[in-house]
């Protein structure tokens, strides 16, 4: 419809009055759906997702640190992840060492938490470097995962609880799976096709998580909980990347 418009197939004066009738009611609604985001326009090339694989380059660097200062098993020694900067909320309440909000992020037990948390960040990070750029994926896995850290402190002081050491880029991976999911639910208000499917599809995420985190002790619900939340938030005030139709090619 739209070469024969352009002329591309045939002349527009070559078609009959009612034909080209069709025609123009075909574009008004094409053109309607599009205003009110009800038509998925064609998209260009995916951009190379940076960030995503700068994060990712960033945690294996922190990991093979790791491995350099304890040997095979630096990435499951307390004390090595300690002195690398874990979280331990004594360090930090008492001994104002608040750096360890951020470098816990890049601290990862073992080498199975590392391969997990970096298919998560791989998969949604690349999605919503696509959806909302670079920056924004910055923004949403250093608030959320820094939030995280913070939301654990402040649970742990104010309940009382036992301080346990905490490592992993999990809260901040969560942060960003929130981030898709609220640009989703943005998408997903103005009638955008696909953004309920992915809602579905994060909801059954975030749901298989809880029972992982309530069955395994060693895993922090509640650093998840805050990083999706923070995540969920950072994602609402986006807008997320403006979409540019493509160009129409003529046939040669």
């Amino acid at each position: 419809a739209a070469r024969r418009l352009q002329g591309g197939l045939a002349a527009p004066w070559t078609l009959s009055p009612e034909r080209r009738a069709v025609l123009d009611q075909i574009e008004q609604a094409v053109l309607r759906a599009r205003e009110t985001g009800r038509l998925a326009e064609a998209r260009g090339p995916a951009p190379r997702p940076i960030v995503t694989l700068a994060l990712i380059a960033a945690n294996v660097a922190v990991f093979g640190l790791e491995l350099w200062v304890g040997g095979w098993g630096g990435s499951t020694d307390m004390d090595v992840l300690y002195d690398l900067g874990a979280l331990w909320p004594p360090a930090v309440l008492e001994g104002g060492e608040w750096s360890r909000l951020f470098t816990a992020l890049f601290l990862h037990y073992g080498g199975l938490h590392l391969a997990l948390n970096m298919v998560g960040l791989l998969a949604f990070g690349n999605m919503l470097e696509a959806r909302a750029g670079r920056i924004a994926l910055a923004v949403a896995y250093l608030v959320a995962g820094v939030g995280s850290m913070a939301g654990v402190l402040a649970f742990e002081a104010f309940f009382a609880t036992e301080p346990t050491l905490l490592v992993g880029a999990s809260g901040a991976i969560f942060g960003v799976v929130g981030a898709y999911g609220g640009l989703m639910l943005r998408d997903a208000l103005r009638g955008r096709v696909g953004a309920r499917r992915a809602l579905v599809v994060i909801a059954a995420i975030v749901a298989l998580q809880m029972v992982f985190d309530f069955t395994v002790p060693q895993v922090s619900f509640s650093a998840h909980a805050f990083g999706f939340v923070l995540g969920a938030a950072v994602g609402l005030l986006l807008g997320g990347r403006k979409r540019t139709p493509a160009k129409a090619r003529r046939p040669r």
